[in-house]
C-alpha cells in the first residue's frame, strides 16, 4: 500500500507451506504506523447488494479474535442493501484494536435512486462523509445514504474539513464469485465510475478487487474478465 501521506512498516512477504496463513497473521498483528496523526489505516469496501461486504469484514475479525463475531450484521437474501449507514469497525486483537478498520457503505444497486450514489463512495473516499463508529456498543454519528441525491456540501452528513486519519487509504471491491458473470451492466458501470473518480483524487490511492466466495474453475474465465472491467 503505497501513499505519500504514511510510512508504513514493510510487511514482508508470505512464506509458502501450512504456516503461511500464521506468518501472515503475524505480520498483520505487528504491522504499525509511522505517522503521528494517522492511527488506523481506513479502508473502504463497496460492492453490490449482497456481496458479502458486512461478511467478509465478521471473517476478518473472527479470524483475529479466534471466534465467530457478527459485529457486522448481514443479510444475503434481500434484494435491498442491509446496510443504510456509513460505519466504521475495528477490528481486535485480543485486548487491542489493530491499525486498520474497515468502512462499509450500502450496496450497489442498477436503478439510479437505489443502492449507495457513487458521489457519496468518492466522498467517503476522501473523508468528507461523517459516520457511525462501531466498536463493540459505542456508537457515534449516523451518516445515512439517500440513494436518490448524494449528501451535499451543507448537508448533516457532510463534514468539510477531514483529517488524514478520516480519510481512505485503500478501496477494495466485493463481489460474490459466483454472481460475477450475472452481475447487472448499471452496477458494474457505478463501480467503473467510482474507480474512475477515485484515480483521479491522488496517487496514493490502492484499488484492489476482492472475491468474497469460493471461485470455481467453472467461473474463473468471467471472474477475471469482470476484474479487468474494473
Amino acid at each position: 500500500m503505497q501513499n505519500s501521506h504514511l510510512n508504513l512498516t514493510h510487511l514482508g512477504e508470505a512464506h509458502p507451506g501450512d504456516k503461511e496463513k500464521d506468518y501472515l497473521e503475524k505480520n498483520l498483528r505487528d504491522f504499525r504506523l509511522n505517522h503521528p496523526n494517522v492511527e488506523y489505516v481506513r479502508i473502504l469496501l463497496i460492492g453490490d447488494v449482497g456481496a458479502g461486504k458486512s461478511s467478509f469484514i465478521n471473517s476478518i475479525n473472527s479470524a483475529f479474535q479466534k471466534r465467530i463475531t457478527t459485529e457486522a450484521l448481514a443479510n444475503s437474501t434481500s434484494s435491498d442493501s442491509f446496510t443504510k449507514t456509513y460505519r466504521t469497525y475495528y477490528i481486535r486483537s485480543g485486548e487491542s484494536i489493530l491499525p486498520f478498520v474497515f468502512n462499509d457503505v450500502m450496496g450497489l444497486e442498477s436503478q439510479e435512486s437505489k443502492g449507495a450514489h457513487p458521489e457519496d463512495i468518492v466522498k467517503a473516499l476522501q473523508g468528507f462523509m461523517k459516520h457511525m463508529t462501531y466498536i463493540s456498543v459505542f456508537l457515534s454519528f449516523i451518516s445515512q445514504f439517500n440513494p436518490a441525491s448524494a449528501v451535499s456540501v451543507d448537508g448533516e452528513g457532510y463534514q468539510s474539513d477531514p483529517t488524514l486519519q478520516e480519510q481512505s487509504y485503500c478501496l477494495v471491491y466485493v463481489m460474490a464469485a459466483d454472481k460475477v458473470p450475472f452481475m447487472n451492466t448499471d452496477v458494474i458501470r457505478k463501480m467503473q465510475n467510482v474507480r474512475t473518480k477515485a484515480s483521479e483524487l491522488a496517487s496514493w490511492l490502492k484499488l484492489n478487487v476482492f472475491v468474497s466466495r469460493e471461485v470455481s474453475r467453472h467461473f474463473r474465465q468471467h471472474l477475471t474478465s469482470a476484474s479487468l472491467a474494473l
